[in-house]
């Protein structure tokens, strides 16, 4: 692979970064004018704000800039950290309160006000080591849409053929589902948490699942010929919404909003006339912040509805949600954003009572592709979750701690392991978009997509585990089941 440091910049965007870097830059002189009202100390507040200066620097090294471009995902939710930082500098006492809360069972801490300094370092560092490997990698200026053909337009008639059936195999398992929980729509709808929890304890009935796949494949198959014949569907979408409910009922909430964030990028990669201004690239993902939040505030009422609490004390949390600072101390507390207490507690702790893994943490997450019955055989490492339940850390009845990327690259290889794993990090994520775009193949892109919103992504915030698992299943059964069909029976169904 040729390394080439190649950054180009758009004078347009330059402006745009300098203009906002001019109102941080007021802010932060404002925050040192009164610092005297914060808790925190000097270096925690110039090192949170290096942090908002730093991140979204990546908007201004590309001329022709495309935002589903792996590292502008990245940045995006890397810049959380910033939000996170500039709550905790102007409320030290939230953070104290935060690092001892999740892990309860330790009884001495060290100071916490040290320990949030390095961290915000290490968190720079380890962007700046992503941005070094990520444009050390020659990368194609140019954003390539799919190129479809006559071939895709006899592939495309032949799936249409088999998408009625695969959407009825898909419905028929839904209702056999809620058959068998004897519950009608709306009651197996707002039971979505307490099925889960059930399976989580091993008490859940068993009720087989891989029908949903069809019914999610063939909604693919559908936006797939509707590409290549540049057309558009009402009734598509009236299945669309019927997936997205049964994805979400079937699945968890991240997991859903990527698989119809999946249809959006795929339909953008298709288009003849992409453009990183259209209305649609800020219409679509704002309306998916709306059903985000919408699903966020379902999945709570769902914890009451299990609960059987009174819908009062639904609204009364409804009600500190939308306070000045309850949703933010929410998002924070629940791990929904990365969570820098969860990383300051392992950076401190974990070598009193581990050793390194030297990279067995990511044996795990390549051996979670691979069903359960097989990885029974295989003699796989615990998680770092599990490690830490098992060491008596941590007493697991608040919901699991989020281990960070740049916790698991600790873990493996000490303070080494952040610069050296976000500097792989970023040649891996460059590699992969630009083998993607020269491609120019719907199903590369969409299998893309999957590692795009479910791996990449998400990885700033949690153990990459499960991760890779959950990005492949996106598109694998979909692929599998185009590959069978496109092979094996075009000769069957008379398909040129």
């Amino acid at each position: 692979m040729q390394m080439i440091f190649q950054i180009t910049i758009s004078k347009f965007r330059m402006a745009l970064y300098l203009g906002y870097c001019i109102v941080l830059a007021i802010f932060l002189a404002l925050h040192l004018f009164h610092f005297n009202t914060y808790q925190a100390d000097i270096e925690s507040i110039l090192l949170t704000y290096l942090i908002g200066f730093i991140v979204p620097v990546v908007i201004v090294f590309r001329k022709r800039m495309d935002i589903y471009e792996p590292i502008n995902l990245f940045a995006f939710f890397y810049y959380t950290y910033f939000f996170a930082a500039l709550f905790y500098i102007s409320d030290l006492s939230a953070l104290e309160m935060h690092f001892h809360h999740l892990f309860s069972k330790r009884v001495i801490f060290p100071n916490v006000s040290i320990l949030f300094k390095i961290s915000l370092f290490y968190i720079i560092i380890g962007y700046i080591s992503f941005l070094f490997g990520y444009y050390s990698i020659s990368i194609n200026q140019n954003v390539n849409i799919v190129q479809f053909s006559k071939s895709d337009q006899n592939k495309a008639d032949l799936l249409d053929k088999f998408i009625p059936f695969f959407i009825i195999i898909g419905l028929i398992n839904y209702f056999y589902a809620m058959y068998i929980y004897g519950q009608n729509p709306i009651q197996f709808l707002l039971s979505t948490n307490e099925r889960m929890i059930a399976h989580i304890r091993g008490e859940g009935k068993s009720v087989l699942g891989y029908g949903y796949y069809f019914l999610f494949s063939a909604l693919y198959f559908w936006h797939y010929k509707l590409m290549v014949y540049n057309k558009k569907s009402y009734l598509f979408y009236v299945f669309f919404f019927i997936g997205g409910i049964i994805y979400f009922i079937y699945g968890r909430l991240t997991l859903t909003l990527t698989f119809l964030f999946s249809f959006f990028i795929l339909s953008r990669y298709c288009s003849k006339g992409f453009s990183v201004y259209s209305k649609k690239h800020f219409l679509f993902p704002f309306g998916m912040v709306i059903l985000a939040i919408s699903l966020y505030v379902l999945r709570i009422f769902s914890n009451y509805y299990i609960l059987n609490v009174k819908i009062t004390a639904y609204w009364d949390f409804i009600k500190y949600f939308l306070s000045s600072s309850g949703a933010i101390r929410y998002i924070l507390y629940k791990g929904n954003i990365p969570s820098i207490p969860a990383y300051m507690n392992i950076y401190y702790f974990w070598e009193k009572d581990f050793n390194f893994l030297f990279g067995k943490s990511f044996i795990m997450t390549i051996t979670n592709i691979l069903p359960s019955r097989i990885k029974s055989f295989l003699d796989t490492p615990l998680t770092i979750v599990s490690m830490l339940k098992e060491a008596g850390w941590y007493g697991g009845d608040r919901g699991n701690p989020t281990i960070s990327l740049l916790s698991e690259l600790y873990v493996n290889l000490s303070w080494a392991g952040i610069p050296i794993g976000m500097f792989l990090a970023g040649i891996i994520y460059s590699i992969s978009y630009t083998y993607v775009i020269k491609k120019k193949n719907y199903w590369f892109y969409l299998f893309y997509i999957g590692i795009l919103l479910r791996f990449f992504t998400i990885i700033v915030k949690v153990e990459s585990s499960n991760l890779l698992s959950n990005a492949i299943w996106l598109s694998l059964p979909t692929i599998l089941l185009y590959i069978i069909i496109t092979k094996f029976f075009t000769k069957c169904v008379g398909t040129p």
